[in-house]
C-alpha cells in the first residue's frame, strides 16, 4: 500500500508549516503536484493511523486465508472466502475515503499524493525495464538463458 510505504494519513500531514519547525528534511516526504505542495511527516516523527488501521486488517486478512487452507467444511470455507474479501475492501477502500470529495472525510491532499506516488513508482518501473531488460544480455545473466531461447534454435 502506498499509503503504508508512505505514511500518508489525516495524522501525519502538514498543514502548518509551523508543525515541522525544528525538524530536519528527512523527517519530510514532500510530494509536488504542479504548483501544489504536500507534505507527511514520517512514521520516526508520527506513525499514521491510516497505516496502522490498514497494518492490522491486513494481519487479519491473512489469518483469515490461513484459517481457509486449514478448514475442509465447504460452508465454512465459503464464510472464511466472504470475511477475506471483505477485509480487501475495507483496505482498497481506504483509499477511496480520502478522494471522494463529497464523502464522510474527504482529503484531497492524501488523494493526490497517493496518485503521484504511485505515477512515479510506474514511471520508475518503465525506465528500469527500458534501461536494463532490453538486452538479451540481461536475461542470460538474470535467467540463465542462452542465446538459443531467444531464436527458438
Amino acid at each position: 500500500s502506498i499509503m503504508m510505504a508512505h505514511n500518508l494519513c489525516y495524522s501525519t500531514l502538514v498543514l502548518d508549516e509551523r508543525q515541522i519547525a525544528g525538524l530536519s528534511e528527512s523527517d519530510i516526504l514532500t510530494v509536488k503536484l504542479g504548483d501544489e505542495t504536500h507534505r507527511f511527516v514520517k512514521p520516526c516523527i508520527r506513525e499514521s493511523v491510516l497505516g496502522s488501521l490498514l497494518k492490522d486488517w491486513l494481519a487479519k486478512r491473512r489469518e483469515v486465508k490461513a484459517e481457509m487452507q486449514n478448514c475442509s467444511d465447504p460452508m465454512m470455507k465459503l464464510l472464511l472466502d466472504k470475511k477475506q474479501l471483505a477485509l480487501k475492501t475495507t483496505c482498497n477502500s481506504v483509499y477511496g475515503v480520502t478522494g471522494a470529495a463529497h464523502g464522510l472525510l474527504p482529503c484531497v491532499a492524501i488523494a493526490a499524493s497517493v496518485t503521484c506516488l504511485g505515477r512515479e513508482m510506474l514511471c520508475s518501473t518503465v525506465d528500469y525495464v527500458n534501461s536494463k531488460m532490453q538486452s538479451e544480455q540481461f536475461f542470460c545473466e538474470e535467467f540463465g538463458l542462452t542465446s538459443s531461447d531467444f531464436t527458438g534454435d
